[in-house]
Parts: structure tokens; sequence; C-alpha cells
């Protein structure tokens, strides 16, 4: 199984300062507070505009690489299902060669027991919901 169709690729970028905030950090700021090493000083805190771009790739195959359960020692036990997937221009770039992809990325969600769906199907069904996945449709 995969998903073919389009992928749209989005980065963002920081673009011009839209406003800046003078911080100071009180002196007796104890050793295990996070801004320890701020302590006495002040310093400008920048924000700025983010431009979000994107690139669309019409004809991508993507394909799981990796699918991992495992319990969580925090969260009552509960189990996360961590899947790695890979994009590729096409699938017979992938065929040529399974490292030629052009993205990579994990994702990590709350693994469903009482869903009749194997893990892999779980993925791919999340996959589908994330952003610049949505135009994805199943292939065999």
């Amino acid at each position: 199984m995969a998903l073919t169709g389009t992928w749209t690729k989005y980065t963002t970028s920081n673009g011009e300062v839209l406003s800046s905030s003078s911080v100071t950090y009180p002196a007796d700021l104890s050793d295990d507070h996070p801004d320890f090493i701020n302590a006495g000083t002040t310093e400008i805190v920048n924000v700025y505009e983010t431009i979000i771009t994107s690139q669309s790739f019409d004809d991508a195959y993507v394909n799981l690489y990796q699918v991992n359960v495992f319990k969580s020692q925090a969260n009552d036990g509960g189990c996360f299902l961590d899947y790695e997937y890979r994009v590729y221009g096409s699938e017979a770039s992938k065929s040529a060669d399974i490292d030629n992809y052009i993205h990579k990325e994990s994702n990590m969600i709350i693994h469903d027991f009482e869903v009749a769906t194997s893990n892999h199907v779980q993925a791919y069904n999340h996959l589908k919901t994330q952003a610049g996945c949505e135009a994805l449709t199943d292939t065999i």
C-alpha cells in the first residue's frame, strides 16, 4: 500500500520584524531556572512575520518507511504508533532508488486498539489528514 497524487511541501521562514520587546531578567534567578544564564541582563526579543511557501508535486508517491508501536511509561501506560514516511517524485523514482526521496518525516499518534485496522492502515489514514497530504489517495 502507498499513497499517490498531489503532495504539497510547506516551508516557513521569517519575514520582516513585526514588533520588538525589551525583556529584563531578574538578577536573583535561581541556578535551576531555565533563564538563569540570562540573569541580570536585558535583551531585545523580535517577533517576525511568518512566511509560508508551498511547492506541489503532482505525481508524488508516498510510502511508509517504518511503523512502530510502543507503550509509554507515562500517559497511564498508553500505546503510541510512531511512523516515518517518505515522499518520492513518482513510483518509478522510488523503484529506481529507495533513497531518492524528496522528503521524509515522522509522526506519532495514540494507538487505537479499538479500530479494526492494521497499524499501517492507521498510519496511512492519519497521514492523509496532515497538511500537504490531503489530496493523496490510496493505491495498492
